[in-house]
């Protein structure tokens, strides 16, 4: 999957590329439920993927948790989890 998004990045990135990075569980969430592994993940997404072919990632999206929360930090990343347990949300 890491080479598929290589390519997909070094072909459609340029430097400030925004991206929203979609994983399945919120990673983020105090405390670590899904462990510190799923967080090491994204980070090493991040990394080598994103920022290596000048993309900033704007926005994580999750869903899982039968809730909708947001979170907003200083460096202006925001991370979203909408999960709603197949009910709709709007």
């Amino acid at each position: 999957q890491l080479h598929y998004f290589r390519q997909i990045a070094a072909r459609h990135f340029d430097a400030g590329t925004n991206v929203i990075l979609c994983t399945a569980k919120p990673a983020w969430l105090p405390p670590r439920r899904h462990g510190d592994d799923a967080m090491s993940n994204l980070k090493y997404f991040d990394d080598t993927v994103v920022r290596e072919y000048g993309g900033r990632v704007r926005a994580y999206l999750a869903g899982d948790n039968h809730h909708y929360a947001r979170y907003y930090s200083a460096d202006g990343v925001q991370r979203i989890t909408c999960g709603g347990g197949g009910a709709y949300i709007i």
